[in-house]
This record gives structure tokens, sequence and C-alpha cells, in this order.
């Protein structure tokens, strides 16, 4: 063996060090270059964050708790970024640089423990060239998979109350965080028992998470009157109101999705990808990554349960399976093949890279948003109230203006009609402006356009001209 394949210690933390310093600043550029482009409800988190830091209190409309951010962690985290930097977009920026390359950092030590500093490094790459990432700035995927990836090393190394700890922050990032508990600590349990020191165990594995989420629970159900997000209740609605299609509606979404896990515009057979994430999943036994490969199949089929309609950040943990079952395969193969296997790698990265360097336009709707909100700005005052579909542009760019959202994400009186079919319920309420789509869309807007009280009492002052179905009308209230 020679000194470069084992290197001295100081040689190996230079490499680590530089690695992760690489890593910082890949991730980080890449944000940098998705400044722009952003779905909507990324941007109802900073309308949260900036409340938060002003002073506003956790709420959208000051004054009204709730909680429709979905992620209290990535909220925090956002808010103490803004804190820092005085603008929500550059904070943006930072948090999905640190928390992308956190997850990269984690699958190198994994990885790099057993098969070596290469490998670690190549498997980071790779997570770092997951597709979703670059769709999902400013939502909860990156610090989820960076909590994720973290607590799955912390449990690899012994350190019990450490990934404990991490699994109740993660679940903070997405509460469906709480399913790493069996995966990570399920051995551990089985040994202790026929060790007889199961109460230890479970002590050192349930006590940290039990605090995060305690202290998070009790402060949330003073605050909002429930532990779980607003958000949550939303999507069920939205399920069950029949608007957003029938049948497996998660499950087809997904799969409609997968066939670009490895880049956006190149779509392969959806069959295909499973059959990889499964070969992934088997051969995954053998290395480090297994629980986080095992998470990615219980959290899918939970949501295959629930039945949500699908939205693509949804994926994170089966693109971020998939890309582990690469470099599960390409572990494996690396054992008997050490240089033929670096195709697995070099090919996943040589398909992903293209669509990584280049700076992204923001998406049709953000424009047509953005523009409604500055044509709404000039017509209204402090403390009047619009209703919409799609409130994150909106919201953040008319703070001054109080939201009715027809999705429920932040409104809890839209859960109860909106699961019934009913779009026409906030009539009732009388908001200054209504902001619908031009043209109509057919399930959700069409019937408020033909309902009687509609037609009475608003009037069309407004059209903002973006490409279908994203144009926007402004609607005033006579």
């Amino acid at each position: 063996m020679t000194e470069s394949d084992n290197p001295s210690p100081s040689r190996a933390r230079r490499d680590k060090l530089v690695a992760l310093g690489s890593l910082i600043v890949l991730a980080t550029w890449l944000a940098y270059l998705n400044r722009a482009a952003q779905a909507d409800d990324a941007m109802i988190c900073l309308r949260y964050v900036r409340n938060l830091v002003d002073g506003l209190g956790w709420s959208f409309n000051p004054g009204e708790a709730t909680q429709g951010s979905t992620s209290v962690l990535n909220t925090l985290l956002l808010a103490l970024a803004t804190w820092v930097s005085g603008e929500p977009i550059p904070a943006q920026v930072v948090v999905q640089g640190l928390c992308v390359a956190g997850a990269a950092w984690f699958v190198l030590l994994l990885v790099e423990r057993d098969h070596g500093f290469l490998a670690g490094a190549l498997a980071a790459a790779i997570v770092v060239s997951v597709p979703l990432f670059e769709t999902t700035q400013g939502l909860e995927c990156a610090p989820f998979a960076c909590g994720l990836t973290a607590a799955t090393w912390a449990a690899a190394r012994g350190r019990l109350r450490l990934a404990s700890l991490l699994v109740g922050l993660t679940a903070l990032a997405r509460p469906s965080g709480i399913l790493l508990v069996p995966i990570l600590f399920g051995h551990e349990w089985w040994r202790a028992r026929s060790e007889g020191r199961l109460r230890q165990a479970l002590s050192a594995t349930l006590v940290p998470v039990g605090i995060v989420l305690g202290l998070w629970s009790a402060w949330a159900w003073a605050a909002f009157g429930s532990p779980l997000p607003n958000t949550l209740a939303a999507k069920i609605a939205q399920r069950d109101s029949g608007l957003f299609g029938h049948g497996h509606l998660f499950w087809r979404g997904l799969r409609g999705l997968l066939p670009q896990v490895v880049r956006r515009g190149i779509n392969l057979n959806d069959k295909l990808v499973l059959a990889v994430f499964l070969l992934g999943l088997v051969v995954s036994v053998r290395t480090r990554l297994w629980p986080l490969l095992v998470f990615a199949t219980v959290q899918t089929l939970a949501y295959v349960v629930l039945n949500p309609p699908f939205y693509h950040w949804y994926a994170l943990p089966m693109f971020l399976g998939v890309a582990l079952g690469v470099v599960a395969v390409f572990l494996a193969l690396r054992s008997k093949w050490p240089r033929a296997a670096l195709i697995v790698p070099i090919g996943w990265l040589a398909l992903s890279a293209p669509d990584l360097v280049h700076e992204r336009a923001p998406y049709p709707n953000t424009l047509a948003y953005q523009n409604a909100a500055a044509a709404l700005a000039k017509v209204s005052a402090p403390g009047q109230t619009f209703a919409a579909w799609e409130i994150g542009n909106l919201g953040y760019h008319l703070r001054e203006l109080r939201v009715l959202d027809l999705a429920g994400l932040v409104t809890e009186a839209a859960h109860e009609p909106l699961s019934r079919g009913d779009t026409t319920w906030f009539l009732a309420r009388k908001p200054d402006f209504v902001l619908l789509h031009d043209p109509p869309w057919k399930r959700m807007e069409e019937p408020i356009v033909e309902h009687a009280t509609f037609r009475t009492h608003y009037r069309l002052i407004e059209t903002i001209a973006a490409p279908p179905p994203y144009g926007v009308r402004i609607y005033e209230r006579q």
C-alpha cells in the first residue's frame, strides 16, 4: 500500500477541509444562479421571515397567528440569515448553499469511512447535482436533506444522543422526518433488549428528539392551537375537494416527475428510474447509506397512502434516494472493477452538470404575479384585503395588504368549504380585491366568476398578460 492509498492524518484532514470548502463554494454558487427562479410557495415562507425579523410575530397576516410555512427549521434559519444580512433573498442563497453542501458533506463522510476519500467525494458531487435542489430553492428541501444525512452520519458513528437531536431538528424541517426514529434506532433497540439495557437505549434515542419536538409542540399549541402545520389540513382539503383531480394524485405526479431525476429536459423511463432506486436500495445494505434509501421508501409509501395533490418538492426524498442508489451501485461495482465503476458517477455528473451551471430566469408565473402586485399596489391602501389562489409572490410584494388564501395554506377558514369543492366561500368575507387567472382556471375559478355575488359586486380593473395559464385578472369590489 502506497502513501497515497493511506494518507497521513494531517493530509486526510486537509483533504476533507478542502472538500468541505469546495462543496460550500459550489453549492452556494449554484444557489446564486437560481436566486430568481423560485416556486411561489417559497415566497410564502419569506413573508413569514420578514414578519419575524420585523417583530410582527409568526404570522402571514400580522395579528393572525398561523403556521402556514410548513417548515419551522427553514423559517428560523432564513429569519436568522435575514436578520444578519438585512435582505431575505441573499439570506435564502446562503441557507440553500450551506444546507446542500452539508447534505453532500455528510454523505462524503458516510462513504469515505469504508470506501475511501475519492469515492466519498464523487458521492458528494452527485448529491450536489440532484436537480430538485435547484427547483426548490427557498423551500425546506435543502435543510431537510441536510438533517437526514447528518442524523444518519451521527447514528453510524454511534453518537445516538446527537443523532436523536438531529432527527428532532429534521422533523422541524419537515414533519415526516420523525420516520427516521425507527429506521436509525430500531436495530439498537433490538440489540439493547437482548443485552438488558433497553431503558438506557430508549433514553438516549428518544429523549433528545422528544425535547426538541416537545418544546415546539408546547409553544405551537399555545400560539396556533396545534403543533401540526396549517398546510397539512390544507393539503387534505385539497385532496378531498376533487379540484386537483381524482385517484392516485401523489403517485401519478411522482411518476410523472421521476424521469427528470438526473436532469430537467432528459426524460428517462420512470420504470427504469424506479428499478435503479430498488437496485440501489438492495445493494445499499452493504453501505452506511441504507437508512437514507429506506427512509425514501417509507416516506414515499406514506405519501401514497395519504395521497395529497402532488407538489414537486414532495419528491425530494425519492430524488435523493435515486442519487444515493446510484452511489450504492457504484460502490458495489467498485469493489470488483475499480476503474470501470467510475463510469457510473462520471456518467451521472456528465448528464446533470450542463443544466446546473447557468443562471435561471424567473418562472412565468413569478413575473406575472410580480407585475400584478405592482399594479395592485397602485390602487390599494394599507390594510385592505385581497384573495388569490397563489399567494407567495403576491403576499411577499404586498406586505401592507391582508391575504385570503383560497388554497388554505395560511387561511384556516378555507379548509372546510374547500374540502367540499366550494371555491366561492371567501365572497362572504368581502375582500377588497380578487385576483384570478386569465383565462380563469376551469375547476377553481370559473365557479367564482359565474357566482351572482361576484358578478354583482366585483369589476375587472386590470389584466396582466402572461403565458397561459398565468395571466392575471385584478377585480375590485364595488
